[in-house]
């Protein structure tokens, strides 16, 4: 089903709903060969399943990075404040957001080429998404080279550790079957609250101070695990 044709996802809703609201439907006696209502019902069925098949595709695309597969800002934003909700209501205490960058991206974009820039990109994707694979775990591409992952129901320094151990089997990837000495490291930077009652601007907190930390990492000499006001730096 192409939906491109479609300017907005509200022409596929308005399209669908059009659609279902029909309970009957002209004959026209001319044809030469009668429709029953029941074919037109159900072709009209068929219809409503595609449209919606098509709504689907549409708000997965806007959901998703092309590039890594990986659900984008605008997509994590929005899991995260229902997650959070839902901690709240169950009683959990601590909540954890930490920051990736991928350090020196734009080298290899100017020395091997953009082919070579994507490749690191999904393979630090790839790694990420395998080494979160906790339910309650988020994980999301932030932007540009930079990813951000959302824990919940973590142990702070447990969380370090397990960071810690990320950013090591980065490190110690093969990019390049041709040129094995070619490196990935990774900056990263964790933010840890303890949720208050009421506090409705808890994620904008994290955010902030997972990026700070990040920062604190980079500029501490990159490829460790920072944590927001904190001299934890792990190598």
């Amino acid at each position: 089903m192409d939906s491109s044709k479609f300017r907005t996802w509200q022409d596929l809703l308005d399209e669908i709903e059009g659609l279902k609201r029909e309970l009957c439907v002209e004959r026209d006696n001319s044809l030469h060969e009668k429709i029953s209502f029941s074919k037109i019902l159900r072709l009209r069925d068929e219809r409503i399943r595609e449209l919606e098949e098509s709504l689907a595709e549409l708000r997965l695309e806007a959901e998703t990075d092309e590039l890594t597969e990986l659900i984008n800002r605008r997509k994590f934003k929005k899991e995260i404040e229902k997650v959070i909700n839902l901690q709240v209501r169950e009683g959990h205490e601590v909540l954890s957001i930490a920051f990736l960058d991928i350090d020196h991206f734009k080298r290899f974009n100017t020395i091997y080429g953009h082919l070579v820039g994507d490749l690191v990109l999904k393979i630090v994707a790839l790694t990420m998404k395998n080494f979160f694979q906790r339910g309650q775990d988020i994980v999301a591409r932030w932007g540009g080279e930079e990813f951000v992952i959302y824990f919940t129901d973590r142990n702070p320094e447990v969380t370090i550790l397990y960071l810690e151990k990320l950013r090591a089997v980065i490190e110690n990837l093969v990019i390049m079957d041709d040129n094995p000495t070619v490196r990935v490291t990774v900056s990263i930077g964790l933010a840890t609250k303890t949720i208050q009652s009421g506090d409705t601007t808890i994620l904008d907190k994290l955010l902030f101070e997972a990026g700070k930390a990040m920062s604190q990492a980079k500029e501490s000499g990159r490829n460790r695990v920072c944590v927001y006001e904190e001299v934890a730096q792990l190598q």
